[in-house]
């Protein structure tokens, strides 16, 4: 059975990253001060672990049962080609910068499509990319050695965050600060102002994902669960994770609570952040999959009728953030930039929903995105067909 609170919390998770951008791109925080603004940005910030978490736990419910039964290959062409599209839109989203921000040079980006540079919002697509890449060797590596020793790894990488915090920068070296946001955007190296998270520490929230997939997964092949068992694990879940959320609410003080607000606990890649963004995500998901499967009161074509950003998280991080980029403005009140954040969410969740109607219900722009698609597949299968023939070339000698 398909878990729909898992594509609940999923379509959550974008609609409130979409929401920090609008208040960003409208600039509300220069009007909205105080601990109950610092609450809610603190809940806003939750958002990326949230759907990095799950696209883990997606690759524990599709992509591993189907390397199990001998399909890694398709898999890993599939993941490429996938990366290979965030790219491309992170590419497109730069060059919509340069165009509408007078600031931004056509030599800065250049640098940035190279993953040298930073944009206010498509970095996320920048981040994805390289975590498709990497799938199939994550994958590989769950398979071989099982889940728990990639998830001891992932422990350790926040484990090790003094001494990651301690190396100096590389522009100390005489490093030009290209190579500087380098080191901070694939291990969280350095003092970079990127939004993160690091490479690095994102893919330890992926493993993290693919933990919380393997709880909801059946033994063999893949989350094939009766109602009353995911309702049971759920339950459980929620225990867990709701326990350690009350013990974090009344330790962690305000001067943390602001810091992961202000994004700069995040920026640090510290293991505070990505504790707390594993707790909520566990909680979130494990409380919308009890509210999914205990209303059933709502029929399950209205949670599928709600789950258009789920569905097109590719274009909305995408297109979304290039509409936040040609809306960004400086209002003179709070009033002004609140209908600026309005409009942007309007645009955004409009553009998202047609988009997701369109490219379901056939048609000429369906055909249109499927030929994309499989231009994309071709290039994937290519890719990892030559990697897989330079393994084999290499095993034989």
């Amino acid at each position: 059975m398909r878990i729909v609170g898992i594509d609940v919390t999923r379509s959550v998770a974008i609609f409130m990253a979409m929401g920090s951008h609008a208040l960003i791109a409208a600039n509300a925080y220069a009007f909205l001060h105080g601990p109950g603004i610092d609450t809610l940005r603190f809940a806003i910030q939750m958002a990326p672990p949230i759907f990095i978490i799950l696209f883990g736990t997606m690759l524990e419910f599709v992509y591993v049962p189907r390397a199990r039964a001998g399909k890694f290959e398709q898999c890993s062409a599939r993941l490429v080609s996938r990366a290979l599209q965030c790219w491309v839109l992170y590419a497109v989203s730069v060059l919509v910068l340069w165009r509408v921000d007078p600031q931004v040079s056509l030599l800065y980006s250049i640098s940035t499509i190279l993953m040298m540079g930073i944009t206010p919002f498509t970095d996320i697509l920048k981040f994805y990319a390289l975590a498709l890449l990497l799938a199939p060797l994550i994958i590989g590596l769950r398979l071989r050695f099982g889940l728990l020793p990639i998830a001891l790894v992932a422990v350790a990488v926040h484990l090790v965050f003094p001494i990651l915090h301690a190396i100096p920068a590389p522009k100390e070296f005489g490093f030009p600060k290209e190579i500087n946001r380098l080191a901070m955007f694939f291990f969280g190296i350095g003092d970079a102002k990127l939004g993160g998270p690091s490479v690095l520490h994102g893919l330890s929230l992926v493993v993290f994902g693919m933990v919380f997939g393997s709880i909801f997964s059946a033994r063999s092949n893949g989350p094939a669960l009766s109602a009353s068992t995911l309702e049971r694990k759920a339950w459980y879940v929620l225990a867990g994770a709701g326990t350690l959320a009350l013990v974090q609410l009344f330790v962690i003080d305000r001067e943390t609570i602001h810091g992961i607000a202000n994004m700069q606990l995040r920026m640090e890649s510290h293991p505070i952040y990505f504790l707390s963004g594993v707790i909520w995500a566990y909680f979130t998901t494990a409380l919308l999959i009890l509210v999914t499967l205990k209303a059933r009161f709502i029929p399950e074509r209205f949670w599928e009728s709600c789950n258009f950003f789920g569905r097109t998280s590719l274009f909305t991080f995408s297109f979304g953030n290039m509409a936040f980029y040609i809306l960004r403005g400086h209002p003179d009140t709070l009033q002004q930039s609140l209908l600026l954040t309005l409009l942007g969410l309007v645009v955004v969740t409009l553009m998202s929903f047609f988009f997701d109607r369109y490219a379901r219900r056939g048609g000429r722009f369906a055909a249109w995105l499927a030929s994309i698609r499989m231009l994309s597949d071709r290039i994937g299968a290519a890719c990892v067909a030559w990697v897989f023939a330079k393994g084999m070339s290499r095993r034989s000698s």
